[in-house]
Parts: C-alpha cells; structure tokens; sequence
C-alpha cells in the first residue's frame, strides 16, 4: 500500500480529510519520478488544452502524478473521452469548477454552473469517459465532474458503462461534486467496472471504486443489468461479458433514481480470493434511494451481487459498514418494483460456478430500510450460503436519518397495491443455506403478504434482543392465513430475547412447512387483540417448534405440541400469565414483576436499548434476566432521550 501523495490544490484538503490511501495494483509498479504536470482545459489564453481528451493525451506517456484542472461549463463529448496510459503512474486528478485557466475554485460544487459538465448526447454508442488503466495508475480521481448523455447501447465494450468505463485493474475514487447522471447501457447505465471474470479462469484484475464526499450516480438506467453500476462487461481485446471484479467502495454517497431489469442501483458480483460486490462503509450517508425494477424477473432495485471479500477477517468474519461506535449509515428507502429490496448472496470461488458454505461470513454495521414499496423481496433477502450479522456500531450511538433512528432500523416498509389489493411482498427473507441474524433491531410499522420474514431451504433466521411492533400481515388470497414468521423445507427461524407486538389480526405467529422449525427463547409473542394468533401452524408444524427457558405467549392453547428446553439454572420453562404483558410504551422495559428476573442470563450481550443484560432487581431470584429484548434499569433516566442513552 502506497501512502497518499500530495495532490495539486484542492486535491489535498479533499484527500486530508478522508485519510484513504493509495493502493499499489501491481507489485511490479515502478517507483514513479517527483514529476508532475498541471494541465489547464478551457477556452482562455491561459489555458493548455481546449478539450479534456487533448489534456489526457498529453499525459497518457508522461510517468509521475498529474492534475488537470477544467474550466467550468459545459463540455460536448458526442464521441466520448478515452484515457489509455502507456506508463506507470502514480496518480491523475481531474477537477472542473475554475472560473478559468489563470484562476481559482468558486461556487457550490454540487451545482452544474460550478463544475465542468460533460456530455455524450448525440454521437457514437459509446461511454462518456472510458479509462483503460489496466493497472498504470495508483488513483484516479474525478471531482467536481458531471458526466451526461453517454449511450453505450451500442455491440462488444460499447454496451457497458454509459457515463464512465474503467477497464483493468484500476482505483478510480469519485469525490466532492462528482455526477454521474442521465446515463444509458445495455449494462452498467451510470458505471462499468470491468476487471477480470469472477467464474472464469483469467490472471485476477480488480476495479476498485470510491464513491465519498458526496458523490452521486443517479437517473442512469440499462436495458438489463445494473442501472447505476454493473461490474462486468467485455474486457478489451476480447472476452464474454460475464460478472467480473470490481469493488464498490461506498462511504458518502448517493446511488439514486437508477432503472434496470437487475440490479437497478448496481449489479456486483465477486469471488472469495478476488474479492469484489459492494462494501459499505460510511462516514455519512450512503443512500441508495428511488431505484426501479424494470422486470418481472431478477429484480433487486436496491442492488444485486456480494459483499466485498476483499478486506480482511477477524475471526473469520469481515466486518462492513460503519466503525465501531460511529454513526456512519447505509440508507435503503423508496426504492420499488419487482423484489425492491437489497439481494446479496455468497461470494464465489473464483474460476468456478460454486459459492462454498461457511466462508462468506460478513458483519454489517448500522442498517435502516425503510419506505420499500414494490413485490417480492421488499427490504433484504440473503442466499447461496452468505452468513450475514446485522448489528448496530456500538451501545450509544444514534444516526441522523431526518430524524434520529435506531442504528438497525426497518419502519414503515409495504408491498404495493392494486385495486386495494396488496400483492406479495416481505421484508426479510433467507434461503439457500444462507444464515441471517439481526442483533437489536427495530422492526415497526411494516405490511407484508402473506408473512413477514421467512427462512427455506436449509436457511436460518436468528433475531436476537429486537424489537417487532405494530407490523401487519395479510392474506388477501385466503389460501393460507397471515404468519408474521415462515419456515420451510428445512429452514430455521429462531427469537432470543426479543418482543413481538402484534396489534392487528394474524393467524399464526409461525408456520412450518416441509420440515421448517422455529424456536424462541426468553421471547415476548403479544398480541393486542382477539383472538389472539396460534403460535404455530402450517403442514408440517407438530413437534417442530420449540420453546426455551421462559417466554410470553399470549395463547398457550397449542402448547402441548411444542417442544420444550428448559431454563438451565431454573430447570424448567416458566409459563406466564395474561397479566405478564405490561410494557413501558417508550422503552419496551417489562413494569410487570412478572417479567422481570425469570430467566438464565443470555449470550446477547446488550440489550435492544444498549444496556447489559442481567441487571438482577428481584432479590432472591435465582435468575436474572428479563423476559424480552429490554432489561429494565434501576435507573429511569437510562431512557430519557427515548432510545440508547447511556
């Protein structure tokens, strides 16, 4: 890894304060001269070059690191720009925003009268920007750049990445005042990543690419897959267009508005040794908003692919999103169409066609889905053997969402309608070996048909100290009759320690078909009205659900066909009464002494609220934990901003 080098002008404040690195793609890479060029593009007597793509030619043979510095206002490009190096570099900055060659930076940099805008509208089928680094450039950064108008619809490479193109490995960071906008593909609309294939035999090539500071890829679409980014397509000199590396690094962005068959904000695949998909890691919002299915196939607006193998595991896991106690945010919302939802699944072995159990573990940090309309996979499904931890980055810390959320958050998330009708949709949903478990979630206000979040084939679902409150299921079909939870064809969902509030009609809390089973323990399954919901149901449910420790049901009527696990320090199960469900409605915490000590401590760590389990407030009790996700605090001030007060 090379430590950053000092960029021309703004360049520096902007890299200062992200910290990131450089990163070296080719061992081999020489070691570049203290050389470096300041071209200036405009149409002034101060001036070096008239047109960006005169600029780059000039230094596609010069080693060391270059800045080229764009006079703001508009740019036509009808036949693209291409920047193809023939030494190696270390770095290239592209900057547009000077109000002419002799002076300096003014105005908004997110707005087009203070950038350089580029547009491809009118020309060939081809990408506005085509960078063909194949390893030459340490970093490649773009800020205060519009790219527009690119239509690369056209045969062969000509089809991918209709505003920028990178091909070979490469490091391309889109920084402050950086858009790719109003884009068209066959894939890739706003950005192709093409480095090497992911299930074919090649020499491993990766594009990584930062999106900071604000960047955004927006309102691009592609007839197939990827509207804002795909990482794929056809690698010059010949090859397939098939899934291949690329990394989408993403710590202050917007990936918005963006249309496709699949994957309409990205399609991104990687592989186990070559790493590439998505890696999240915000030091702000990143929000991936307003994307469109346009299929009823294949779907995913909010992006379809794998996390990013790339990093480093502790523990055999790699853990994504925000560092540990910051407040840094991956926003899904509004995002619609078939499976409108985020679609991650296992990471490939690279060179093959098999996604290997127990290797793709991830741990991501500071989640919030909300306002998902759409059918199918409406929030998150996980698939082909992914093992995916979602928790928040620490006990105290909120996110400022519009308005301050929990850190693990899925409100107010609905399938749409028609006629009246809500069709199929459900917010969670795991199959294919994969492994799902939520750790202090917050679960609200959500609709779904005909259950609420599912595990099959072979697939589990663990929820652990969360919340689930005021969610509706439906069944307009009448086939099978509402469940908030569904198991099948060897599928697991399991509840530690957490409260379930029901507070519309529900048929069942869980149904297991074909070899599906269910568990909960130290769990609250409550109901506000009558009748209350069976516990379980469905074809193939007796003596497949089990209940452990302690828990309150608000029916007990099928109780005789659970298994039951007892509490190990009290050596049964206790069975509460009606008169057990008696929560504060602020903080979830039981007012009921007949909540509150009546189970072994638990393995959860902290608390839906952040505070430790195993407060002991019953003197003499022999167990110590409360029944549900919150444990109530000697302290009532714990809970006086409402959430996660220390």
């Amino acid at each position: 890894m090379l430590t950053l080098p000092r960029p021309h002008h703004a360049f520096a404040r902007s890299a200062a304060r992200l910290g990131v690195c450089l990163f070296a793609l080719s061992a081999g890479m020489a070691a570049a001269p203290a050389f470096a060029l300041v071209l200036r593009v405009g149409s002034d007597a101060a001036c070096t070059h008239s047109s960006l793509q005169a600029a780059l030619l000039a230094l596609q043979g010069q080693a060391g690191q270059h800045s080229v510095l764009i006079n703001k206002g508009a740019y036509a490009v009808p036949n693209g720009i291409v920047y193809a190096p023939t030494v190696n570099q270390t770095a290239v900055f592209l900057e547009g925003g000077y109000d002419s060659c002799s002076a300096g930076l003014s105005g908004d940099p997110t707005q087009d009268a203070h950038r350089a805008v580029f547009d491809g509208s009118g020309g060939a089928q081809r990408p506005v920007l085509e960078l063909r680094l194949n390893g030459r450039v340490g970093s490649f950064q773009l800020r205060r750049l519009v790219l527009t108008g690119g239509d690369a619809t056209g045969t062969v490479e000509n089809s991918t990445g209709g505003g920028l193109a990178i091909r070979g490995a490469a490091s391309v960071l889109l920084g402050l005042g950086a858009s790719i906008r109003g884009n068209s593909a066959v894939d890739g609309g706003g950005v192709a990543l093409t480095g090497s294939a992911v299930t074919l035999e090649e020499p491993l090539a990766r594009v990584d690419l930062f999106l900071v500071e604000g960047a955004e890829i927006s309102g691009n679409s592609a007839s197939n897959r990827g509207g804002g980014l795909y990482c794929g397509g056809f690698p010059p000199g010949g090859g397939a267009n098939v899934s291949r590396h690329g990394s989408i690094v993403v710590r202050d962005t917007l990936i918005g508005f963006n249309q496709a068959a699949s994957g309409a904000a990205f399609h991104c695949y990687g592989s186990l040794e070559g790493g590439g998909g998505l890696q999240p890691r915000p030091t702000g919002t990143v929000w991936i908003v307003g994307n469109q299915s346009t299929a009823e196939t294949g779907g995913c607006a909010a992006g379809i692919g794998t996390l990013d193998a790339s990093q480093p595991a502790t523990a055999g896991v790699r853990v994504l999103g925000a560092a540990d106690n910051t407040s840094g945010l991956l926003a899904i919302s509004s995002n619609g169409g078939f499976n409108a939802g985020l679609c991650l699944s296992g990471s490939y072995r690279i060179g093959t066609s098999t996604r290997p159990p127990g290797e793709s573990r991830f741990r991501l940090q500071n989640l919030v889905i909300l306002q998902q309309a759409g059918r199918g996979a409406l929030g998150l499904s996980v698939s082909n053997a992914l093992e995916l931890e979602l928790r928040p980055s620490g006990d105290q810390v909120s996110c400022s969402f519009f308005n301050p959320v929990p850190r693990l958050s899925l409100h107010g998330n609905a399938p749409d309608s028609v006629a009246g009708v809500p069709q199929s949709g459900r917010l969670l949903s795991a199959s294919t070996g994969a492994r799902l478990l939520l750790r202090r979630a917050s679960v609200q206000d959500n609709l779904a048909f005909p259950t609420l979040i599912s595990a099959t084939d072979t697939a589990q679902m663990r929820i652990e100290a969360s919340v689930l409150d005021d969610n509706r299921v439906v069944d307009p079909s009448g086939v099978n009759g509402p469940s908030l939870f569904a198991a099948s064809l060897g599928g697991h969902v399991r509840l530690v320690n957490s409260t379930i509030i029901m507070r519309s009609g529900l048929d069942r809390f869980f149904r297991l078909d074909d070899a599906g089973t269910a568990a909960a323990y130290a769990s609250i399954l409550a109901s506000t009205v009558t009748p209350a919901p069976a516990n379980i149901g469905g074809n193939d449910s007796a003596g497949r659900f089990t209940r452990g420790w302690c828990g309150f049901f608000q029916s007990t009527a099928d109780f005789a066909t659970h298994l039951v696990e007892a509490d190990p320090t009290l050596g049964g199960f206790t069975t509460l009464p009606a008169a057990a469900f008696d929560l504060d409605p602020q903080t979830y915490a039981p007012r009921s002494e007949l909540l509150i000590d009546r189970c072994s401590p638990a393995d959860t760590g902290s608390d839906f609220r952040g505070a430790p389990f195993n407060q002991q407030t019953r003197a003499g009790s022999l167990a110590w934990t409360d029944i549900g996700a919150v444990e109530r605090q000697p302290q009532t001030a714990v809970f006086a901003d409402g959430f996660e007060s220390p």
